[in-house]
């Protein structure tokens, strides 16, 4: 069963086509790759996706429902969650502090319940403490907990950004560039944490450079370059195509696959 489908997308920028006619879909339950050399389209067509920009023409289904044209904050509320590759996080606030304002989406209170302190209000803030302890724990940051997000180090502020997409309990994931900057450690941890996302029952859409990575993790893998979809496939499929070798992977079969 298909969670997105991605029909025709065409996008144009003042005369210039930066999508033509992409199109895929996402299983439920599995990772999908999207890789393509550096200004291939796949951030636009990220954007577009989760409602950052307006396609020019085609449509995109999330569970059967077009989202075509909704806000960012519509399609977070239907269950798609993002990553984005630069920071997205409060630098000043307490790394707890980042997840109870990400926890928003989910949550019932209301100014009555802030002002006079309800019951109500008073029971979904214990929630909400301890769901954010729950992600922190899922992610390893527990000991952060009240620690600056801005005094984290690095790869500790990307686990971070990826505890406050969960926070929404998004049933779709993009990740777009999770891995930029990581060291080797860190990116490992990310791949073993993106594999656990997926057996907890999330789907997910990962953009990354690093393409060991992307053949490690991913089911399938959708290559665009210069705004086309030139293939589709397994790691394994991906890895042998020729063109695919040709526009983004290198000239070498050996190259691609390692």
């Amino acid at each position: 069963m298909n969670i997105l489908e991605v029909e025709k997308i065409i996008k144009d920028f003042k005369g210039l086509r930066a999508l033509n006619g992409v199109g895929f879909n996402i299983r439920r339950g599995e990772i999908l790759g999207l890789i393509g050399p550096n200004g291939s389209g796949k951030t636009t067509l990220f954007n577009i996706i989760t409602g950052f920009l307006d396609s020019t023409r085609g449509q995109i289904l999330f569970k059967g429902k077009q989202i075509t044209g909704l806000k960012p904050n519509q399609i977070a509320g239907l269950g798609v969650g993002r990553v984005f590759q630069h920071s997205s996080f409060f630098p000043n606030l307490s790394v707890d502090e980042n997840l109870i304002v990400a926890r928003h989406l989910r949550t019932h209170n209301n100014m009555v319940g802030l002002f006079f302190k309800t019951r109500a209000y008073r029971e979904e803030e214990l929630r909400l403490k301890e769901k954010s302890m729950e992600l922190l724990v899922f992610v390893g940051l527990q000991k952060r907990w009240g620690m600056q997000a801005k005094n984290l180090p690095y790869g500790e502020q990307r686990e971070l950004e990826l505890a406050m997409a969960l926070a929404a309990e998004p049933e779709l994931l993009l990740l777009d560039e999770p891995a930029t900057g990581m060291n080797l450690g860190e990116t490992a941890r990310l791949m073993d944490l993106i594999r656990l996302l997926q057996k907890t029952g999330i789907t997910l859409l990962v953009v990354e450079h690093n393409v060991r990575l992307v053949m490690d993790i991913c089911t399938r893998i959708v290559v665009i370059n210069f705004g086309v979809k030139i293939a589709e496939g397994t790691p394994d499929e991906i890895a042998s195509n020729e063109e695919v070798i040709s526009a983004y992977l290198g000239k070498s079969r050996s190259d691609a696959k390692g």
